[in-house]
């Protein structure tokens, strides 16, 4: 998926200090969109300052990707709301087995322009009172008259369909589907049990973020969590060890010249 030639373009095109941040912040609007009310967001300023306290990204950035995405047709517009049709045709047999209909959202209000319409705090509820139903008498035959009476059936909604359990996020898997090495997989698992690290989806997608930022290969970058024993990973910890690792080489380098010299 991350090799996907949208994809490559949305690696290559954002990207901040010369490291990329395209394919994690897409991952995120994603998982967004999979919570989300219909599977879509509303294309309005106040959404996008909400996803920008959600996702440590300003709201103009988060914009920008997104109305590029719709250029490229990863995502679509449609009526002022966001949504992605290959995350729906993932989801529908998700639907189709809890039994319920994404459509539900469309009994919402909405205004001209698609947009949700806020119920008017003013405006009374209406209360709706459902009654029972009762069974017409029953006149019983002309050798037997006991009483008539009338009786009520009380209402009883049908129990809700059963629904499946979802799956268990996998970690090592979606390592490995990522394109980690196997070996280096397992040793990390290692190191982030010995840390008491959850392996959750969160703690995948965020790892997954902060190896784009380096601009590293993805495998070097595991290596280095290894060996220095991180559960986790900043991609400044990367950057930060490269950077004197250079100035090391730069001071050895000035000092040979001054030996040479004084020679």
């Amino acid at each position: 998926m991350r090799n996907h030639r949208k994809i490559k373009a949305i690696r290559e095109k954002f990207k901040k200090n010369e490291v990329s941040y395209g394919y994690g912040l897409w991952c995120m609007l994603l998982e967004y969109l999979t919570g989300a009310d219909g599977n879509e967001f509303e294309h309005t300023d106040a959404e996008y300052e909400l996803l920008s306290g959600d996702f440590s990204f300003s709201a103009q950035e988060i914009r920008e990707f997104v109305e590029y995405c719709v250029k490229i047709e990863l995502f679509f517009n449609r009526n002022g709301f966001i949504s992605s049709d290959s995350l729906d045709e993932r989801l529908k047999p998700v639907y189709k087995k809890r039994g319920l209909a994404k459509q539900a959202s469309e009994k919402r209000k909405r205004n001209e322009s698609g947009q949700y319409i806020k119920e008017s705090p003013d405006k009374p509820a209406v209360a709706v009172t459902v009654l029972p139903v009762v069974p017409e008498e029953i006149t019983p035959p002309a050798a037997v008259t006991p009483p008539t009476t009338t009786g009520s059936i009380p209402f009883e909604e049908p129990p809700p369909p059963p629904v499946p359990p979802v799956p268990e996020f996998d970690f090592r898997k979606s390592m490995l589907a990522y394109g980690f090495d196997s070996t280096l997989v397992n040793d990390w698992l290692i190191v982030r049990k010995k840390k008491k690290c959850a392996n959750t989806e969160t703690a995948f997608n965020g790892f997954v973020s902060q190896v784009e930022k380096t601009g590293k290969p993805i495998n070097e970058v595991l290596r280095k969590c290894v060996v220095k024993s991180w559960g986790g990973l900043e991609a400044e910890w990367i950057l930060n060890d490269a950077s004197n690792k250079n100035m090391g080489t730069e001071q050895k380098n000035n000092e040979s010249t001054r030996t040479w010299k004084r020679l």
